[in-house]
C-alpha cells in the first residue's frame, strides 16, 4: 500500500451512538475503510462483494448501495440464500480493515465511539463515473412531475435532499462528463466530492500483505450457516411479533420498483461501459 498524500482530518468521520444504534447493511463504492474503535463495543457483519444481499439504491445516498434485507429486526425466511458471513465484535483499541465494496452491517452493543477513514484507490475513478450516472438519473427523476414530496422522502436519504435540491441536471451532467474524461485518460485530474483535484494515487496490492505492513493482524473468521441463523433468530427475538421493524428501503409501487430497476448496480455498470465505448467510437 503506497499513498502519495497524507490522510487529513477531513478524510475521517467520528461515530457516536447508544446501544442499538446501527447502520443498515450496505456497500461503500469508494476505496477501502479503516475503522478504529475508541470506546464501547460494536458488532460488525461482513460479506464479500459477490454475495447477493439484494442491492438497492433506494433510499438514494451518494456512494452507498444498500441491501434490501433488514439485519436489525430480520424476517429470518428472507435470509435463506445468504451465507459467507464474517462476524467480529470490536472493542476499544481494535482497528478493522473493510475491503473494497464488502457488504457490512454495524450495530452498537453498548454506547460506543469509533472513527473511520476511507482510503482512496485507483478503482475509484471508475466508481465515481458510475456514481455520477446514478446521480444524473436520480436528478432527472425527482425533478419530474411524478414525484411529490412524500415520494421524495421515501427515495432519498435526508442527507441528500438539500444537495440535490440546490443542484441541477446540467451540473450533474457536467460531473458525469468530468468523471468520464478521467476514466478515459483525457483528464489527469482525480475527482473529489468538493470539486478540488489532486494527484493522489493508491497502490493496494492484496489483503494478505496487510500482515507484512501492520503488527498483530487477525483474519475475521467466517461463521457457519448455523451460527448466522442463530444470530438472525436472536435479532428477531428482541421484538414481539407486533414490534418487528421493517426498514422501508424499497416501497411497493410501480414508481419505486421501476426506479430501483433503473438504478440497479448491474444496469449502471452497463451504462458506464456504453458511455466509455461511445467516446472511443465503438
Amino acid at each position: 500500500m503506497k499513498c502519495k498524500k497524507e490522510i487529513q482530518l477531513e478524510d475521517s468521520t467520528i461515530w457516536i451512538g447508544s446501544k442499538g444504534a446501527h447502520t443498515p447493511c450496505h456497500q461503500d463504492t469508494y476505496g477501502f475503510n479503516l475503522v478504529h474503535q475508541i470506546y464501547g463495543r460494536k458488532l460488525w457483519l461482513l460479506f464479500p462483494p459477490d454475495v447477493n444481499l439484494y442491492p438497492t439504491r433506494i433510499p438514494y445516498e451518494e456512494s452507498s448501495i444498500f441491501s434490501k434485507l433488514n439485519f436489525f429486526s430480520p424476517t429470518v425466511e428472507k435470509f435463506k440464500n445468504v451465507g459467507n458471513c464474517h462476524k467480529v465484535i470490536l472493542g476499544p483499541g481494535d482497528v478493522l480493515f473493510v475491503p473494497h465494496k464488502w457488504w457490512h452491517y454495524v450495530e452498537n452493543l453498548e454506547t460506543a465511539i469509533s472513527i473511520n477513514t476511507w482510503i482512496p484507490m485507483e478503482e475509484d475513478n471508475s466508481e465515481r463515473l458510475e456514481e455520477s450516472i446514478v446521480q444524473f438519473l436520480v436528478k432527472l427523476l425527482i425533478d419530474s412531475d411524478i414525484f411529490d414530496e412524500t415520494t421524495r422522502k421515501v427515495v432519498m436519504n435526508p442527507n441528500m435532499e438539500d444537495e440535490l435540491s440546490y443542484s441541477t441536471a446540467s451540473k450533474s451532467l457536467n460531473i458525469l462528463d468530468e468523471t468520464r474524461k478521467i476514466c478515459l485518460g483525457i483528464s489527469k485530474k482525480t475527482w473529489k466530492t468538493d470539486s478540488t483535484t489532486s494527484e493522489t494515487k493508491i497502490f493496494y496490492r492484496n489483503d494478505d500483505e496487510l500482515s507484512q505492513i501492520f503488527d498483530n493482524v487477525t483474519n475475521i473468521p467466517r461463521i457457519s450457516n448455523e451460527e448466522f441463523y442463530m444470530f438472525l433468530l436472536n435479532q428477531n427475538s428482541r421484538f414481539s411479533g407486533s414490534e418487528i421493524i421493517e426498514l422501508p428501503h424499497v416501497c411497493n409501487g410501480t414508481l419505486t420498483d421501476t426506479m430501483d430497476a433503473i438504478l440497479d448496480p448491474e444496469v449502471i455498470t452497463l451504462i458506464k461501459e456504453k458511455v466509455l465505448a461511445k467516446q472511443e467510437g465503438i
